[in-house]
């Protein structure tokens, strides 16, 4: 069977022969890196162009190289994916290696210049591949759906890059722009002799560290290229830290020691309140030993003994005083203990007896029992305050 007749034209041959191919070549597209999320700055004194390729005919088919000026820059440029090239300001001329019969297309930047970023396409329709230049706002649009391949003779220092199908990651990260803190940085394999390696010496030694504008965990002596990073330190019973650093080349060390956060100054336990009552009978003795008793609920008891019946009894009513002064900051997570406390503030106000309004005041003040707190305010209103 023939695929092509031999009296078709020699181009026409040919492009049918390379459409055969790029399906022959389908899933060999090798493995790309990292989605691109944002581009980094140029460093100083240098230019840098972002080559992405989209969708096109043949998204099966790895093309042939891109040259400048000549130099080749890029090898197995595959469907949507992208490379960014760093080069000396000035005039370049970027061009594909011939691909075929097909008719080619060069893009030149006449005078590139320090600190600018440009971006190029490579294009491809039947019977022609070409660059072409793009503005900013378009080819970022289009860009954020490819990842990065690596240019010629560079070498990947990150683990093995994903497929395009998954989640791309990157253990070296490449450093923000310096103008805008907050872009996060993308991720490019750069030589050991241009990396940073940094290391945190934060106090206390059990601090966690964080880089907050790079996906990568931070560890001790990890790579990173030279640029600035968002670290923040934190540790339990410590203020957190969080700066912004700008990282050189070779071994950078950074020393961050924690603030301990200020605690709230507890005030110490109210003096023991114990006046010494003459009881008028046995009975009345026995309710001055239940409410001064540790047992929260004989103190209740008592409590609701006054309140129903000796309201107006002056020594069980200063022994009452005594024991919610004594009581309502003590076992505050105890049930028993503040219902003991708000039937101590009912007993006093229903005494009438104005010189008890402020006992009843400080524990609506001081308590961190709600419903405590309810009680001693009716209570102190039942003696006309608060």
């Amino acid at each position: 069977m023939e695929f092509v007749s031999k009296n078709a034209p020699l181009q026409i041959k040919t492009l049918i022969l390379l459409l055969l191919a790029s399906f022959w070549v389908s899933g060999c597209v090798p493995s790309t890196g990292p989605k691109f999320t944002q581009g980094m700055a140029p460093p100083t004194g240098k230019s840098i162009v972002y080559f992405y390729r989209t969708n096109d005919f043949m998204t099966n088919t790895t093309l042939p190289d891109i040259l400048d000026n000549g130099n080749k820059i890029i090898s197995n440029f595959s469907a949507n994916s992208y490379h960014e090239y760093i080069m000396e300001p000035g005039r370049h001329t970027f061009e594909p290696k011939q691909f075929g019969l097909f008719k080619k297309e060069t893009v030149t930047i006449d005078d590139a210049k320090p600190g600018e970023t440009y971006y190029v396409q490579l294009k491809l329709h039947i019977g022609f591949i070409g660059l072409t230049r793009m503005a900013s706002v378009t080819a970022l649009q289009q860009i954020k759906a490819c990842y990065r391949v690596y240019g010629a003779g560079e070498e990947s220092t990150s683990s093995p890059a994903p497929s395009q199908n998954n989640s791309p990651s990157s253990a070296i990260p490449v450093s923000s722009p310096v103008a805008a803190e907050s872009q996060r940085p993308s991720v490019k394999a750069v030589s050991r002799a241009s990396q940073s390696f940094l290391y945190v010496n934060a106090s206390p030694v059990e601090s966690r560290i964080r880089i907050l504008n790079i996906n990568p965990k931070f560890n001790q002596g990890m790579a990173l290229v030279p640029g600035r990073y968002h670290l923040e330190t934190s540790a339990p019973g410590y203020l957190t830290d969080k700066r912004w650093i700008s990282l050189q080349s070779g071994e950078q060390n950074v020393t961050i020691t924690l603030s301990p956060k200020q605690t709230a100054l507890v005030p110490p336990p109210a003096p023991q309140v114990k006046a010494e009552i003459i009881a008028a009978s046995p009975e009345i003795d026995s309710y001055i030993k239940m409410l001064r008793s540790n047992d929260p609920g004989q103190k209740r008891d008592a409590a609701k003994i006054i309140y129903n019946s000796y309201s107006n009894d002056s020594a069980l009513l200063q022994v009452a005083n005594e024991a919610l002064l004594n009581g309502y900051n003590e076992n505050t997570n105890s049930k028993l203990q503040i219902d003991a406390m708000a039937w101590l503030c009912k007993a006093i106000g229903r005494s009438g007896q104005k010189k008890y309004l402020s006992t009843l005041q400080q524990v609506a003040n001081a308590t961190n029992s709600s419903k405590l707190k309810k009680y001693a305010l009716k209570s102190a209103k039942d003696l006309g305050g608060m």
